[in-house]
């Protein structure tokens, strides 16, 4: 997506990533409460709360651990949105103030279609007219900076190694998880692992089937739905329900096979393949535009991935 064309609903979205800011209410007495440093720059308990507000209300009470993981993704949005723009104020040039003008006033006319002001939303935001034009200068110079460095050469090499994707090729995923505390004694995730495994064993010799397993001792929401993850695309950088290296085993079973347990941070899972669907073959010049911003998209993990081996981050949670 090329910066100059953002639409400005979308770009007030990335905001919230961007610059760590969110609806967090003013009286909230913990509200400046640090929740973590990034090489010195305070991320609150407040900003934490109301990016975790802007994902809207839960349909069920979240047991404490998984509540936790929740918090701690939230966490690091912020963390990395706060890297990016460290970074940005480095390495990339500044933005004509007219580009910055331009959108500052699609934003004040979006929000008067909404029956908000300007000021109604910097209130909401806890930032200042002045932090959010800052906030979408940073956005500019990212896909400024990201078009600079993107060659030809790039895209083409993109395209290749992610032409499943353009291709429309998808599959079907079922999954079972059980869900194990990081901070977990290596005992307790060992037999953790065991039980699956004693549960893979019983899908595979037809005792029970994956979905009558996944409604009975999965520990996702899809249980419900007897694991069905329903039809996923060959995405990557977690934008997807199950972490990158699962979905990539994914691509590359058939359908009716079952995984061996597999591990993540979020815990152990099994996931079977229900289906697969070819796609359509894709043309370079028709997707490149896509295939441009998932190259972007790319370079924004590369250059987080360096940022964390050299930033100090500290977590101030309990």
């Amino acid at each position: 997506m090329n910066g100059r064309k953002w639409a400005v609903g979308g770009m007030a979205g990335a905001l919230v990533l961007l610059c760590a800011a969110g609806r967090a209410p003013a009286q909230k007495t913990d509200a400046n409460t640090p929740a973590a440093t990034v090489n010195g720059e305070v991320i609150t308990k407040g900003e934490l709360d109301a990016l975790l507000k802007k994902a809207g209300p839960l349909p069920v009470q979240l047991p404490e651990a998984q509540r936790k993981q929740q918090q701690q993704m939230a966490l690091n949005a912020l963390i990395e949105a706060m890297l990016l723009r460290q970074f940005l104020e480095k390495n990339a040039p500044p933005i004509d103030e007219k580009a910055i003008n331009t959108h500052m006033a699609g934003l004040a006319a979006q929000l008067r279609q909404q029956g908000r002001s300007l000021s109604d939303f910097c209130r909401e935001m806890n930032r200042s007219e002045a932090q959010i034009r800052a906030d979408i200068a940073a956005i500019h110079r990212w896909y400024a900076y990201a078009e600079k460095h993107l060659t030809e050469q790039d895209l083409e090499k993109c395209y290749q190694e992610n032409k499943d994707l353009f291709d429309q090729v998808r599959v079907r995923v079922s999954e079972i998880v059980m869900r194990v505390p990081t901070q977990a004694e290596p005992s307790e995730r060992e037999l953790a692992r065991q039980r699956l495994q004693e549960l893979r064993n019983k899908i595979v010799a037809n005792q029970i089937t994956f979905e009558e397993a996944a409604r009975q001792f999965s520990q996702s929401p899809t249980k419900d739905q007897g694991g069905d993850l329903d039809w996923l695309p060959h995405l990557k950088g977690g934008l997807l329900p199950l972490p990158d290296d699962i979905v990539e085993l994914a691509f590359k079973m058939q359908p009716g096979q079952v995984s061996d347990v597999l591990t993540s941070e979020f815990g152990l899972y099994l996931i079977k393949v229900t289906q697969r669907d070819p796609g359509r073959p894709s043309e370079y010049a028709k997707v490149k535009q896509e295939v441009r911003d998932l190259c972007v998209e790319e370079m924004k993990m590369s250059i987080l991935n360096q940022q964390r081996k050299t930033a100090d981050i500290r977590i101030l949670l309990p």
